[in-house]
């Protein structure tokens, strides 16, 4: 359930990120372990091959290893090319057991599973209404925008009252 709530209670202790499961904190914890003697200078994590660390210190200077041979696109990690390429050749390695309709990545098809389920997990918080995606969220709250900049401006009265 915590999925689709948005809920992470497993908070690291050294850098604050957080997590869905208590696994994934204890995979995550390693990256401060002493036991790695290969450290960023830069924001103190640490890797146990200096290989590791080299990938590693392409983030800080905004340097990509890899790229699409298709579209020049490029990516810190080959695990995020090879799920990029998905797009180029069409593979589709996610199914909807439901009505059969593939998907080039895993959370795609999580989104579309609410089309069958009707789960609708991103409520407002100034409203009663509710969304199946994040984004609809975020496009309605511009309603909410607008109706601040277009309210009529208060009376004496009501500001006196408040």
């Amino acid at each position: 359930m915590r999925t689709h709530t948005g809920e992470r209670p497993f908070s690291c202790s050294i850098c604050s990120q957080t997590f869905l499961h208590s696994s994934s904190l204890k995979k995550h914890t390693v990256r401060h372990s002493v036991q790695r003697r290969h450290a960023c200078s830069t924001c103190s994590l640490s890797f146990q091959d200096k290989e590791s660390l080299s990938v590693h210190m392409l983030s800080h200077i905004g340097e990509t290893p890899t790229s699409c041979e298709e579209c020049g696109k490029r990516f810190k990690h080959s695990h995020t090319l090879r799920i990029h390429m998905r797009i180029h050749t069409g593979e589709k390695a996610f199914v909807c057991r439901r009505c059969g309709k593939g998907f080039s990545q895993s959370g795609n098809l999580s989104r579309h599973m609410r089309s069958h389920t009707g789960e609708r997990p991103f409520s407002c918080k100034l409203c009663p209404k509710r969304f199946r995606r994040s984004d609809d969220l975020t496009l309605h709250m511009r309603v909410h925008a607008d109706e601040k900049i277009h309210a009529p401006p208060r009376t004496e009265k009501q500001r006196a009252s408040s």
